[in-house]
C-alpha cells in the first residue's frame, strides 16, 4: 500500500505539530507556532529523504516524498516571513539563497525556484527524473539539507530567545512576569 502526499505531510507534521499538515487547521494559529510546526516538518522530510534506499526505492515513493518537502518547504518560508522580525529575516534570506544557489540541480529534477523563494514541482518531469538525481540533492552527501538544517536551527534559537512571534496576550503576561521578578527581591538565605 502506498502512502499518499498527504500522508508524508502526517508524518513530517507528526505530535504536537500535526496541525501543521493541513490548510484548514493552520488558520488562527500563532506565527510562532506555525514555524516551529515547519521547521519540524522540513527538518523530519528531509532526514526521510537522506535515509531513502536510492538503489532499490520505489521512484513513485520518492516522488511523494519530495513533493511532501516542497509543502513543507514553502510553509516554511511563508511562516519565517510573517514573523516580521529582522532577526528571522537574516535568516530566511540566507534559507532562500541557499536554495536559489541550488536551482540548477531542483531543476534538474522537476523543482523550480519562483522568484519569492518558493519552490514550484513540475509532476512529469518529476515523474520522469532518476532517483539518483534526486540523491544528489538531497542524499546523505548532499550539502544542501545540512545547510538549510543549520539556518533552521539558528532561526529556531532566535525565535526562542527574542521570544518573536508569541501572541501578544502571552507576550503581556510574560513582560508582565518578567516586571515582576525584576522588581522583587528574592532574598537567599543559608
Amino acid at each position: 500500500m502506498s502512502i499518499t502526499v498527504n500522508g508524508y505531510l502526517n508524518q513530517y507534521y507528526s505530535g504536537t505539530f500535526r496541525f501543521g499538515a493541513l490548510a484548514s487547521s493552520r488558520e488562527g494559529r500563532d506565527k510562532q507556532s506555525l514555524t516551529n510546526a515547519d521547521m519540524h516538518a522540513v527538518k523530519s522530510a528531509l532526514k526521510d529523504l537522506k535515509e531513502y534506499d536510492y538503489d532499490d526505492g520505489d521512484g513513485e515513493d520518492l516522488t511523494k516524498k519530495v513533493q511532501a518537502y516542497v509543502q513543507t518547504y514553502n510553509n516554511m518560508i511563508d511562516s519565517v516571513g510573517s514573523l516580521g522580525s529582522e532577526d528571522t529575516e537574516q535568516y530566511l534570506k540566507k534559507m532562500k539563497k541557499l536554495t536559489k544557489e541550488q536551482r540548477s540541480e531542483l531543476e534538474d529534477i522537476g523543482i523550480s525556484v519562483q522568484s519569492d523563494g518558493k519552490l514550484k514541482i513540475d509532476k512529469e518531469q518529476l515523474g520522469k527524473t532518476s532517483r539518483m538525481k534526486v540523491n544528489k540533492v538531497f542524499g546523505k552527501d548532499a550539502g544542501y539539507s545540512a545547510q538549510l538544517e543549520g539556518y533552521m536551527k539558528k532561526t529556531a534559537n532566535v525565535i526562542r530567545l527574542k521570544n518573536i512571534g508569541v501572541p501578544k496576550q502571552d507576550q503581556q503576561l510574560f513582560d508582565s512576569l518578567q516586571q515582576t521578578l525584576n522588581n522583587s527581591q528574592v532574598n537567599i538565605s543559608v
